[in-house]
């Protein structure tokens, strides 16, 4: 059971580690969070196919 990665930014995942994360890609149920990110990301890669450019804000996050 252990986390393996290198320089090259691979991980390797094994023993116990290895079954959680393939359950959680399998059976595992995506946030509410998750789901708003998706959404603004697929509306800003159909803005950027279409006009060649996209707009977006970036706002601070309170601590």
């Amino acid at each position: 059971m252990s986390i393996k990665s290198n320089a090259f930014g691979r991980v390797t995942l094994t023993g116990a580690d290895a079954k959680k994360f393939r359950d959680q890609v399998t059976y595992g149920k995506p946030k509410a969070a998750a789901k708003e990110s998706v959404k603004r990301g697929v509306a800003m890669v159909r803005d950027m196919s279409k006009s060649g450019k996209s707009h977006f804000v970036l706002k601070t996050q309170s601590r």
